[in-house]
Order: C-alpha cells, then structure tokens, then sequence
C-alpha cells in the first residue's frame, strides 16, 4: 500500500491540474479519498461438556476508500467506491472462568460498492450542499484467533479452544447515507452517515472447537458509521 497511495495523491493532482485548465466549465466527475469508520459487532458461541459459551465485541474499524462519481443530471449522481486498505481492530475474547478464547484481529473495509446520490442543488455549482444515497456490493471481514486456550496465570489449556484459527466473509452491505458537504470550484469536502443493518448470522466458517465435536458459530452485525471524503472535480 505504501506505493500505491503515492500514485492516488498523483492522480487526484493531475485531476486538479486538469480541472484548473478547463477553467468555468461545468466539471461532471470527481475522485475521491474516503475514510470509512464502521460499527461491526460480532457474537462467538461454541459449547464444550459443561454448557454453552458465548463472547462478543463492538468495534469501529477505520477503513480507506477511492471513489468516483459522475453527475448524471445536475442533481443526480452515480457513484464507484473501491476500498484499498481495510482498517484492524484487536480485541481479546475470555470465557467466564477468564480462560481465553482467543486474542482477535479483526480486519474489515469496503469491497466494490455501487449506488447513487440524490442532491439538494445543484451538484457542479453549489458551495454548501446536501445529499441522501444508496449504496449496494460487499464489505470485507476477516477475523484472526490466536493463543487460545491460554488462562490468566499464563499456563495454556487446549481441552475447549483452538490455539489458532481463522474465518474470511464477503458480507452483502446496502446503505442509506445521509451527508453535507463544501465543494469548491476545483475541489471539496464531504461528511455523511451511513446506515447499514447488514448482517451474517450463525456462521461455521471457524469449524468445531479443540473437543472435535463442538461447532463455532459467529454472527456479524455491519452498523454503518460516518464517512469521511476528499473529492476533486474534473
């Protein structure tokens, strides 16, 4: 990533550049750098020979996006995002006598979405403006165990958890997004809020525990979150 992002900052100079050059006329496209921060809750179930054993956890986890919008009519745009470098959260899952399921990294971000944005006025003129929009295609997630089984005097007990596993999702998002924004001639700046309720629910991806006989299962809420956006016009 460190190569690529150099190459994005030229491409939205040179889309700049070109702007500048095209002096008042009307500019029907932007590019964009967007940084999403996502809500995803994810639940762990599994069971062993005394009962049943559940954990969760709540994270936003900051993503990087490029998008690119075309305005189909002055008020009507359609809009590409591509995400380019999901964001990680760690967090650490204990059963209730403290022994560790696992420590977890979760990685998560836009795939490909698609959609469109309705706005307020006039999309290639207005300074401050509004929008509501759709958006519809994937969002990525995976999440890494490790050290599981490990209690909390450091020794390790393998009778229940897998000391490391791992499950990869392409979750089906579509979100209703709220936004304002400030756009300048040449180039602008967006704020919206995204609202999803796409979910996985009861998965097996992790397989069965370390017993051999007991299933994993994880659900998986994507809650939307705000989205931040640089754009340039072109």
């Amino acid at each position: 990533m460190k190569k690529v992002f150099p190459l994005l900052l030229i491409l939205l100079i040179a889309l700049a550049t070109l702007a500048e050059a095209q002096g008042r006329k009307k500019k029907k496209w932007r590019a964009s750098f967007q940084r999403f921060i996502t809500t995803v809750n994810y639940s762990y179930e599994t069971a062993n020979s005394s009962g049943a054993i559940s954990a969760s956890s709540s994270a936003s986890i900051q993503s990087t996006a490029v998008g690119l919008e075309w305005m189909f009519t002055p008020f009507f745009t359609v809009e590409t995002i591509l995400g380019i470098s999901p964001g990680r959260n760690y967090s650490t899952l204990e059963d209730s006598s403290s022994i560790k399921i696992g420590d977890v990294a979760q990685d998560a971000g836009p795939g490909f979405l698609l959609g469109g944005n309705w706005y307020w006025k006039e999309a290639t003129e207005a300074k401050f403006n509004m929008n509501i929009g759709l958006l519809t295609g994937s969002f990525s997630l995976k999440n890494s165990y490790n050290d599981g089984g490990r209690k909390t005097d450091g020794s390790y007990i393998n009778t229940t958890y897998n000391s490391s596993q791992s499950s990869n999702y392409s979750v089906n998002v579509q979100m209703l997004k709220f936004g304002t924004e400030y756009g300048g001639e040449e180039a602008g700046f967006k704020f919206e809020i995204a609202i999803s309720s796409s979910a996985i629910n009861n998965s097996t991806s992790l397989g069965t525990n370390a017993t051999g006989t007991y299933q994993q299962y994880e659900s998986i809420t994507i809650s939307g979150g705000p989205i931040i956006s640089v754009f340039t016009r072109f």
